[in-house]
């Protein structure tokens, strides 16, 4: 049977401690940048125009798309679970 010679170390809690003190100071420094508020000049800042539309036919999504509207998103259902056929567009103004 083989024994390993390497002397084994033992973690005690000072290495615990300096561990939990270094894991605590990179979630600081994480936070602090990542809630960081940020600058940004009402004119700078995007603005979209929204259109909602009810049950659109194959039609409907073709006039939209020419005239610059872009999918955002299907609203299939209300804040009271009724299920609906609204569909978000968005578009920058003009």
């Amino acid at each position: 049977m083989a024994h390993d010679l390497a002397p084994k170390r033992h973690r005690n809690s000072r290495d615990s401690v300096q561990t939990f003190q270094v894991g605590l100071v990179g979630s600081a420094i994480l936070a602090t940048l990542a809630f960081a508020p940020q600058d940004m000049d009402e004119d700078k800042a995007p603005r979209w125009d929204y259109r909602l539309v009810t049950d659109p036919s194959q039609s409907d999504l073709d006039s939209l798309t020419t005239d610059g509207w872009e999918y955002a998103g299907y609203l299939g259902r209300n804040a009271r679970g009724q299920t609906n056929d609204d569909v978000l567009f968005k578009r920058r103004p003009r």
